[in-house]
């Protein structure tokens, strides 16, 4: 100890007192700096934690979106099922009922040929009539169902939809 007294006794006092000042002073700016960083760091964390509960918020509100989404589009799917069964047994009843006019048709023949008249007097005529019924009647059922078909597929669409 009494050499480290010796050698600052060998320092002129102003040095001495220079060097103090600076070491005060350099002391006090590191201690300013520091108050700073602490308060720098805890608004980061702040920010940090903000952030956090924003990214769980949003995450949240997007799976429930997704939920929503998604049941709607399986609804509308399942409404679309519904409609192509629905659709199914409208054309079936259409061809049973276009299979009973035929049958009408070929009894009434049958009956018109029995009465005696000529066979080729009117039979060739409603043998022509009938198969030209018939070919149109499968037409339009057939147009009717590609219509309907037509119809369920924007239904489900706009039910699917997302609204804004």
């Amino acid at each position: 100890m009494s050499a480290i007294l010796a050698f600052l006794n060998l320092i002129p006092r102003w040095v001495l007192a220079l060097a103090i000042a600076a070491l005060v002073i350099t002391g006090g700016r590191l201690l300013w700096q520091n108050k700073g960083l602490v308060a720098d760091l805890a608004t980061a964390n702040t920010n940090v934690a903000n952030y956090k509960t924003a990214i769980a918020e949003a995450n949240t509100k997007a799976a429930q979106e997704s939920a929503t989404l998604t049941k709607k589009v399986l609804d509308a799917q399942n409404d679309a099922k519904k409609r192509e069964i629905a659709l199914r047994a409208d054309v079936q009843s259409a061809r049973n009922a276009l299979d009973g006019l035929r049958h009408a048709a070929d009894l009434s023949r049958a009956a018109y040929r029995l009465t005696g008249v000529p066979a080729n007097a009117g039979a060739d005529a409603a043998d022509a009539a009938l198969v030209l019924l018939s070919r149109c009647a499968e037409r339009y059922t057939d147009l009717a169902a590609k219509a309907d078909a037509h119809v369920s597929d924007i239904k489900t669409l706009t039910q699917a939809w997302p609204n804004p």
